[in-house]
C-alpha cells in the first residue's frame, strides 16, 4: 500500500503550538515509510472563496492527492502520534472492506473529521470529497462544530456517502486526553461528562487535543510531555 498523512499547518501561531504533534508525525511515517503531506498557508491562500475558513484547506488539500495514493490518514494539527509501532495498515486491514471507503470515529458531539481514513485512487471518494467541498459554504446549525466538520456530517448522514461509510470505535483512530499538565506544572482534569467518549490509552495509536482551542486551553506543553513519553514507550519495546 502507498499511504499518506495529511494534516493541515497553518498559522505560525498554531503551528508553534502543534510543534510536537508535528514531530510525531514525522517520526510515524519515518518509521513506517509513509508520506506526510502538509496543508499550508499557501495551500488555504490558493482558495479563491472570499469567506474560507482554514479548515477548508484539507478538503481541498485530499482532493488534490487523491489519485496519488492507496489510503490518505487525515489528521489534524492537534494530534500526537503515541504508538509508533501499530501501523496504519493493520487498522486499514480490519476495518476496510470492499464496500468501505472512509473510516471514522464518533465522540459526545457527533462524527468527528479530526481523524479519518479514506479510500485513495477511487472515483466515488472523488465525487463525494467534490460534494463535501461544495458543502463547506454552508451552515448547519443543527451540528455541533465548525468549519469543515458540518458539512462532512451532512454528507455522511443525508447523502448516499453514508454507505460507504464505517464509524468504528472512538480508541483506534481518535483517542481524547482526560487529564492535562498545563505549563505551570497544574493538573487539569479535561472531561466531557460523557460516558460515551474514549479516552486515551497506553498502547492506543494517538491523543486528539480537541475542544482545547475552544476551551481556550494551550495544548502545547501536554503535547510536549506526550510525545517523549512516545518516545519512551517505543524504546520499552
Amino acid at each position: 500500500m502507498k499511504i499518506a498523512i495529511l494534516t493541515p499547518l497553518i498559522g505560525k501561531k498554531y503551528i508553534d503550538k502543534c510543534k510536537y504533534g508535528t514531530l510525531s508525525k514525522e517520526f510515524y511515517c519515518y518509521k513506517n515509510n509513509y508520506d506526510l503531506i502538509k496543508a499550508t498557508e499557501q495551500d488555504y491562500n490558493n482558495i479563491t472563496i472570499k469567506n474560507k475558513q482554514f479548515g477548508w484547506t484539507k478538503v481541498y488539500k485530499l482532493l488534490e492527492i487523491l489519485d496519488l495514493y492507496d489510503y490518505i490518514f487525515v489528521s489534524d494539527a492537534d494530534v500526537s502520534i503515541m504508538n509508533y509501532n501499530l501501523k496504519l495498515e493493520q487498522i486499514i486491514n480490519e476495518h476496510f472492506d470492499t464496500n468501505t471507503l472512509m473510516v471514522i470515529t464518533r465522540d459526545h458531539n457527533n462524527i468527528n473529521s479530526g481523524n479519518l481514513i479514506i479510500k485513495g485512487k477511487n472515483n466515488i471518494c472523488k465525487k463525494y470529497i467534490n460534494i463535501w467541498k461544495t458543502c463547506l459554504p454552508n451552515n448547519y446549525p443543527q451540528y455541533i462544530g465548525h468549519q469543515d466538520q458540518p458539512s462532512l456530517i451532512y454528507l455522511i448522514k443525508n447523502t448516499e456517502f453514508k454507505q460507504y461509510v464505517k464509524i468504528i470505535d472512538q480508541s483506534i483512530i481518535n483517542s481524547y486526553p482526560n487529564k492535562i499538565k498545563d505549563g505551570q506544572g497544574k493538573i487539569r482534569p479535561f472531561f466531557f461528562g460523557e460516558s460515551c467518549i474514549k479516552y486515551y490509552k497506553k498502547n492506543d495509536l494517538l491523543i486528539h487535543y480537541a475542544g482545547f482551542s475552544c476551551f481556550g486551553w494551550d495544548f502545547s506543553y501536554p503535547m510536549k510531555v506526550n510525545y517523549y513519553k512516545s518516545l519512551k514507550y517505543l524504546e520499552e519495546k
